[in-house]
């Protein structure tokens, strides 16, 4: 989400085990779910932009998707988008 409150960008990971119900186009629900915390101002959204777009692409890839939902620490999610 975009803020004036967010003096530093990030993202936070949460990985669920069991689907969540979610309106996707498979009809399946999510294991996976990212959240960015972004600043409101014109270079905040410019790295958005580009943050949202590597993610697209990474989270694209089935296996770093089954990479994912195998993690079991921290390093394990680092490791599948890498």
């Amino acid at each position: 989400s975009k803020s004036s409150a967010v003096e530093k960008a990030g993202v936070v990971i949460a990985i669920n085990h069991n689907e969540i119900p979610w309106e996707t186009i498979d009809g399946k629900g999510v294991k996976v779910i990212v959240l960015f915390a972004v600043g409101d101002d014109t270079e905040a959204a410019r790295e958005h932009l580009k943050t949202l777009s590597l993610f697209a692409r990474k989270l694209g890839n089935d296996e770093v998707v089954a990479k994912l939902v195998r993690a079991q620490t921290s390093d394990d999610v680092i490791a599948a988008f890498c």
